[in-house]
């Protein structure tokens, strides 16, 4: 996570707990370590 998904996350109004849970998930499925919050909640 880098200062543009905190950014993201507060502006979004999105709780750390479900984003983290959600990457974490991705990860999982992609085998990607990093997605950004833009990927993954677009406007």
């Amino acid at each position: 996570m880098d200062g543009l998904d905190l950014y993201e996350m507060l502006d979004r109004e999105i709780s750390l707990s479900e984003l983290l849970k959600i990457k974490v998930r991705r990860a999982a499925e992609t085998g990607s370590p990093f997605i950004r919050v833009r990927d993954l909640y677009p406007k």
